[in-house]
């Protein structure tokens, strides 16, 4: 009797002792990954990108806009890049390549024929990308990507204002209305047109 109780309370130890010290040492049970991560990125090396092709980031959780800088998301080239925008929806990063206003391209966003690498410092780094409760980025690849070699642009997509037919002096399709339809936003009659920004 004496060795089955013995024996009971060896084993009631030790599920016990190893209870605790999955939880407290951060042991996993199946759930969802606590940590902040870097889940994806839309351009995992690869090569022939479009010079206007936006760069997208994932991540685990919202991302605290404040903390997306030079020193916390690192693209580096030959030349450039240079971004006109740097949006954060949430979970979401993007960074939008200037699309160039000359035409020797000599003010594009990203370079022909370049090879650029995305990194991210994570921690113990002191500067990482954080969510809005502080938590700092612990997990995230290096990735490259490659440009095209000649000037090729993603077309943006523009806004489709329906207005007057042709019989009411309105533009028909050969009169330059966008032909495109695939890569159209449509817009309401009743929307202001004029306050719409296109590409």
């Amino acid at each position: 009797m004496r060795r089955v109780r013995s024996s009971l309370i060896f084993a009631l130890a030790l599920t016990l002792a190893v209870s605790v010290s999955m939880t407290s040492c951060g042991g996993k049970t199946g759930g969802p990954d606590p940590r902040f991560v870097l889940v994806s990125f839309n351009l995992p090396d690869i090569s022939g990108i479009p010079l206007n092709q936006a760069l997208i980031l994932t991540f685990s959780e919202d991302v605290d806009p404040d903390t997306i800088t030079l020193d916390t998301l690192r693209v580096i080239g030959a030349t450039g890049p240079f971004f006109e925008a740097t949006i954060v929806d949430g979970n979401l990063v993007a960074l939008l390549p200037r699309t160039p206003n000359f035409g020797d391209y000599s003010d594009v966003g990203l370079s022909p024929n370049t090879t650029y690498t995305l990194s991210l410092p994570v921690y113990p780094a002191t500067a990482t990308i954080r969510t809005p409760d502080g938590k700092q980025l612990v997990e995230a690849d290096s990735f490259f990507f490659r440009t095209l070699g000649t000037p090729t642009f993603v077309e943006p997509r523009r806004a489709v204002v329906h207005g007057l037919v042709p019989s009411q002096g309105g533009r028909s399709d050969d009169e330059g209305c966008l032909q495109n339809i695939a890569n159209a936003l449509y817009v309401s009659p009743q929307v202001d047109a004029s306050v719409i920004q296109t590409g």
